[in-house]
């Protein structure tokens, strides 16, 4: 009798490790568990502030680059109307010059008078 409550007591023994082990099993799948998923979280906060950064580069990189090609585009432009007045005040002196030249050929056409 005292040989089969020695076994009673082991197999209840046995059985109550074995219970244990499984919840300790248990426990720590789930701390592993909570464990990944805060690594995830914040890897995923990680890569969501770098996607946000990048976009925000991405916006300043196209704002710069059309106030660029804004600044570009008008000075493209001030330098042809520069170029176009002075290819105008180029035509006027020409004209002038022609005018002024055909004043001389004129006079030098006619005969100076004799005195």
């Amino acid at each position: 009798m005292l040989l089969e409550k020695m076994k009673l007591q082991a197999m209840r023994f046995t059985s109550e490790s074995a219970r244990q082990q499984d919840k300790i099993d248990e426990m720590i799948t789930e701390a592993k568990g909570r464990k990944k998923t805060r690594k995830e979280e914040a890897t995923d906060m990680a890569v969501s502030q770098l996607l946000d950064r990048s976009h925000q580069l991405n916006e300043m990189y196209q704002k710069d680059r059309e106030e660029h090609e804004t600044v570009l585009a008008e000075r493209l432009q001030q330098q042809q109307l520069k170029s176009d007045d002075k290819q105008s005040n180029d035509k006027m002196e020409e004209n002038t010059s022609k005018l002024s030249d055909n004043k001389r050929s004129k006079m030098k056409q006619r005969p100076l008078p004799r005195l």
